[in-house]
């Protein structure tokens, strides 16, 4: 009986190698058997040079131009950023300067009356609702103050922040070629046949890459739009400011206490040149204008003293408004500006080294001509 079970557990110990062997053989003719052959260098050509770089190497020089371009374009943001915010601090303290001359036109005759006709004309509805608002900004914001200053301020950062960005990329390519040095190799003699299986060529112009024309990003009217919204919020903004500061007696019976006080005013008038005989009547016309200005004027200059402060402080709080709101809307026009083309290159780059962070199908291959695929420059 042991004599039996001894050949039983030798048997199951043969049967159980056997199986295991049979496994390993499969196995092993299922593993493809790995080349330890070092990777290849790959050419890397950056402008009419040529580089013969490690894989390794290009990884360290993916993630410093990204780190270049990113450090370089916030600070180009952050220059035009402020430069423009010293331009409109400048600005608005040349439009502070203006509120009491515009306080004076405001309160002189002329533009009495001219708010006294667009009033009347409100009431046939000839005239925008507004117009009064648009008369004290066109006072206050003169197209050479304003329209044409931030036009001209438009031109200049988008034409600083385009050369800043260059500038950038320009220094890149600089740094770029001196941490290269090493590695430059001569252009290859001409080839009559294909390229050897060991080498692997990859042509990509990365200073084209960072070549980005801004056209392309239609971002060329990004700050003139800006500028031209500038004007656009400077009427609602006066308009709110005046009206929360002055009470609303001079739009709603400005005109009928005006045209009751003429018809009186003018027949007291007319009622001194009754004694003229036939010249009473052009006396009285005469008499009754002059009265009626003269009463006009007399009422202006106590509106004045009453409500000149008011007034004043209204415009002030509606540049400071405006100051607010246009410096805004550049600050965010310009880091879009700056966005857009620092997004394309950043894609660009990436786009550039691809290949060599995830090879396709035929990334181990070389065309005809020696050289794989390029890199995509936007």
């Amino acid at each position: 009986m042991a004599m039996t079970a001894g050949w039983h557990t030798a048997w199951t110990w043969l049967v159980l190698t056997l199986l295991a062997s049979t496994s390993l053989l499969w196995l092993a003719s299922q593993h493809e058997p790995r080349s330890w052959e070092e990777a290849a260098p790959l050419t890397l050509q950056l402008g009419e040079q040529r580089y013969q770089v490690e894989q390794e190497r290009l990884t360290r020089l993916e993630r410093f131009t990204l780190e270049w371009l990113e450090a370089g374009d916030a600070e180009a943001r952050d220059h035009w950023q402020g430069r423009v915010d010293a331009e409109l601090d400048a600005r608005f303290a040349e439009l502070h300067d203006r509120v009491p001359e515009v306080a004076d036109w405001y309160y002189s005759l002329g533009a009495e009356y001219m708010r006294l006709w667009l009033r009347g004309t409100q009431w046939l509805g000839d005239t925008e609702p507004d117009a009064p608002a648009r008369m004290l900004r066109e006072r206050l914001l003169p197209e050479a103050l304003w329209d044409h200053a931030l036009r001209d301020l438009a031109t200049r950062v988008e034409w600083g922040v385009d050369e800043q960005q260059r500038q950038v990329r320009d220094a890149w390519r600089l740094e770029l070629a001196e941490r290269l040095a090493d590695a430059r190799i001569p252009d290859p003699p001409p080839r009559a046949g294909g390229a050897s299986a060991a080498e692997i060529e990859r042509g990509h112009a990365l200073h084209a890459a960072l070549d980005i024309d801004l056209e392309r990003f239609d971002q060329r009217t990004g700050l003139a739009a800006t500028a031209a919204a500038g004007t656009g919020l400077a009427t609602p903004l006066i308009a709110r400011a005046v009206q929360a500061r002055l009470a609303t007696r001079a739009t709603q019976a400005g005109l009928a206490r005006s045209l009751g006080r003429a018809g009186r005013v003018g027949a007291l008038g007319a009622g001194v040149c009754a004694w003229s005989g036939p010249f009473s009547l052009g006396c009285g016309i005469t008499a009754a204008g002059a009265t009626i200005v003269g009463v006009d004027w007399l009422l202006l200059r106590l509106d004045e003293t009453r409500h000149r402060e008011d007034l004043e402080q209204a415009l002030h709080e509606a540049l400071d408004a405006l100051h607010a709101e246009t410096r805004l809307a550049w600050q965010q026009a310009i880091a879009e500006r700056v966005e857009a083309r620092h997004a394309a290159s950043r894609a660009a780059v990436e786009n550039t080294f691809q290949p060599w962070r995830r090879p396709g199908p035929t990334s181990g291959a070389a065309s005809g001509d020696g050289h794989g695929p390029s890199g995509t420059s936007p």
